[in-house]
């Protein structure tokens, strides 16, 4: 009796680390996965553009993006669907924007604070799992949404010392946001640790293009500065030119990203 109670616990035992086993050698393909990956933003075509001289480009460096999405595959399917949310950020490069000022105004010494694009987007889609080995698989995905975009709070200073006397220009470009149709189509890797945790690598392309309406942006010019090292408009001594500009200005923002991180089989 005994005996037979043995073996009965030891054949149960075998069965469910054999469930188990296959379940992760499978890659648990047939439940849901939610991820969170992070990685470099490059920023491409007009968008990643360092001509100061054409109006479509964007300046943009390599930034950072941020990832979070849930995946669940379709019943005894290869396919599944996917929805997530996606965050990315990419610097303006300083030496392309002064570039054009200090060509034309060589006189001025120019500085210019950081400023940066930035873009947040929701994303629904569907995606194909290609199995490469027991625990390594290869996803091809295709998602749209829509996006939220903001454009760089730029603030630009020019100074130049005369005989003496301070002169100084301040161009301010106020950041704006606008809503876009945005897509993204990608590809990734995915390597199961265990039962529940998952390694994730990914490349993803995205498009948008939003339109920035009523954009402002304010010019000051003032001359002769009355205390040297005070650039408040308040401390000039005459104050030549004060004026804002409003347009729409739309903007290229494709970009590709690279991210790694985990992910959670539910």
């Amino acid at each position: 009796m005994k005996k037979s109670l043995a073996l009965c616990i030891i054949s149960l035992g075998l069965t469910f680390h054999v469930i188990a086993q296959s379940a992760v050698n499978r890659g648990n393909q047939d439940k849901g996965l939610l991820s969170l990956t992070l990685g470099p933003s490059f920023p491409i075509g007009a968008y990643g553009s360092k001509d100061p001289n054409s109006s479509t480009s964007g300046l943009a460096n390599i930034g950072g993006s941020a990832d979070i999405t849930y995946q669940h595959p379709f019943k005894k399917s290869h396919f599944g669907w996917m929805a997530g949310i996606r965050g990315n950020i990419n610097w303006v490069n300083k030496n392309a924007t002064l570039a054009p000022l200090e060509a034309e105004y060589s006189g001025y010494q120019w500085t210019q604070k950081n400023s940066y694009w930035s873009d947040v987007s929701a994303l629904a889609g569907a995606y194909y799992t290609i199995p490469l080995r027991p625990r390594l698989s290869l996803s091809l995905s295709l998602e749209l949404g829509a996006a939220k975009a903001w454009s760089p709070n730029q603030s630009i200073r020019g100074l130049r010392d005369s005989s003496g006397q301070e002169d100084l220009v301040l161009a301010t470009v106020h950041p704006i946001s606008a809503y876009a149709f945005t897509g993204a189509a990608g590809a990734g890797i995915r390597y199961q640790l265990c039962s529940h945790w998952a390694l994730l690598g990914r490349i993803n392309f995205t498009y948008l293009k939003p339109t920035f309406k009523n954009l402002r942006t304010d010019i000051f010019y003032a001359q002769d500065l009355v205390i040297s090292g005070n650039y408040q408009l308040g401390n000039s001594g005459t104050v030549v030119d004060e004026n804002s500009h409003w347009g729409n200005y739309t903007q290229a923002m494709d970009h590709i990203d690279l991210s790694v991180g985990i992910g959670w089989t539910l």
